[in-house]
């Protein structure tokens, strides 16, 4: 018996045999490269529906993408002052150490913190509307917060009375956005 190889024609069987190696070469080289993590864009409908107040599966995405993408912040902020209803701008003093109680915006506009008389680490935010912008709101409102790096969101109820109210814990991120100096306030 020789140990020489021809290069007749391939049986049947030899070919099977190269076509299941040619399978199990692939599925092995498919079971061992990493995976490409693609990340889906956010969209300017995803936007929308952040300064709209929608919780949506892309909420959290939308956030994080504000604080590092200067394109989506950009649109964000076009979207925030198309039908505004109120600013709240930074303020014009940096405070002390304390909780920033109040914050007044355009159109006597308030928003105002209290702390909870028996929970201590609970505060209620506390939206007021003059009257003649109160009038007018029977949909929940938006407040969003913004920073240059941080965007936060909270949705009001429909306003009563001229006020609105929601709670807020000490330890949440929008509390403590809404202690920054350099936070702006716009309301939907």
């Amino acid at each position: 018996m020789s140990s020489h190889q021809t290069n007749g024609p391939v049986n049947e069987k030899d070919q099977a045999i190269l076509q299941a190696y040619g399978v199990l070469t692939a599925l092995h080289a498919v079971e061992t490269q990493p995976a490409l993590q693609t990340e889906k864009p956010v969209l300017i409908n995803d936007i929308l529906a952040f300064v709209k107040g929608r919780t949506t599966p892309e909420t959290a995405r939308v956030e994080a993408a504000l604080g590092t993408n200067l394109t989506l912040r950009r649109q964000y902020r076009q979207l925030l002052q198309n039908k505004q209803l109120a600013h709240i701008a930074r303020p014009r003093a940096a405070h002390s150490g304390d909780i920033l109680e109040k914050r007044i915006g355009e159109h006597g506009v308030r928003l105002m913190l209290k702390q909870s008389k028996g929970h201590e680490e609970q505060y209620y935010l506390i939206l007021e509307l003059p009257e003649a912008i109160a009038s007018a709101q029977d949909k929940p409102l938006i407040l969003h917060a913004n920073t240059e790096t941080q965007t936060q969101r909270a949705v009001f109820p429909p306003v009563q009375d001229g006020r609105s109210q929601i709670i807020l814990s000490a330890d949440e991120l929008l509390f403590s956005l809404l202690q920054d100096h350099d936070v702006e306030i716009d309301i939907h």
